[in-house]
């Protein structure tokens, strides 16, 4: 006859009734552990992005004198957003918008009361808290 194709453990192997009730593992331990590690990561990044938020401010420069605060923004885009009732923010010291205007040469500025020593400042208008999780389903 001649050479037979197939060996004939493989033969043996495949008719033997005794493993036909076995299950097959298709999954070990290291994949599970993988799995619920991703799934901590997706789920830790899931809380964090709805409790973290992100501020959208107008900085500039602050001019105090006789303790009124002047403050003129980098980014006239920006500062159309400014209203009366938002902080200022120079530093530590924080204090709410009294009134907004624009200069004859159309910047605008905004004018609030401030108890700091005269003088210079960097400053910024907070007027939008956006949380991270917005970000991502907008």
């Amino acid at each position: 006859m001649g050479k037979p194709i197939f060996n004939q453990k493989s033969i043996d192997r495949i008719s033997s009734p005794e493993q036909l009730g076995d299950f097959l593992q298709v999954t070990t331990p290291a994949i599970w552990s993988v799995l619920a590690a991703v799934l901590l990561l997706l789920g830790s990044l899931l809380v964090w992005s709805s409790v973290t938020t992100v501020e959208s401010y107008a900085a500039g420069t602050a001019e105090v004198r006789d303790s009124v605060l002047t403050l003129t923004f980098d980014d006239p885009k920006r500062a159309e957003n400014v209203q009366v009732g938002m902080n200022v923010k120079t530093g530590d010291y924080e204090t709410p918008v009294l009134s907004v205007g624009q200069n004859g040469d159309g910047t605008l500025f905004a004018v609030a009361k401030a108890d700091l020593p005269d003088g210079t400042y960097e400053a910024k208008v907070g007027y939008r808290s956006t949380q991270i999780i917005e970000m991502l389903f907008n």
